[in-house]
């Protein structure tokens, strides 16, 4: 709790109990078992989290302590390339959503705040880009309501 406001902070300590473990001679399925209880309790925003890491490989190569196998290393690359692509379309998704949002207000002002929450809960980036194509055509949001219900279908 103390560090919950304080992402520096809480990397810091994070090495810190992490390094610790190898300090006080824990077993190697103990430390792994105990880095993910560690890695659920302090969350880290992504580039102090791969910060984190570095230090702790760091400590791991100069006492010869690295427990992360070839295999393992292979599959961590493997998730970092899905979360990198997740995320380019989480961007994508949220990029349109502003622009949706943008283009009801200017268009419908408060009559369209109903829609824009409707389409809040819609994944599909094709979909939510071609609403936004369609918003400067439209004479209401029930129109790109329809329109929506239309290619979703």
């Amino acid at each position: 709790m103390e560090t919950q406001q304080d992402h520096e902070a809480r990397r810091v300590w994070k090495v810190r109990l992490i390094t610790g473990l190898y300090d006080r001679g824990f077993d190697r399925e103990d430390i792994r078992q105990l880095c993910r209880l560690i890695d659920w309790f302090m969350r880290l925003p992504d580039e102090l989290e791969k910060q984190a890491c570095l230090e702790i490989e760091r400590f791991e190569e100069e006492r010869k302590m690295t427990y992360v196998t070839r295999f393992e290393r292979i599959g961590i690359k493997k998730g970092e390339k899905r979360g990198e692509k997740r995320g380019e379309k989480r961007g994508r998704r949220i990029a349109l959503l502003q622009g949706i949002e943008v283009g009801l207000k200017i268009k419908f002002g408060s009559r369209g705040d109903s829609l824009l929450n409707e389409l809040r809960t819609l994944d599909d980036c094709t979909l939510l880009a071609e609403i936004l194509q369609h918003i400067p055509d439209a004479k209401t949001p029930a129109e790109l309501r329809r329109l929506a219900r239309k290619v979703a279908e």
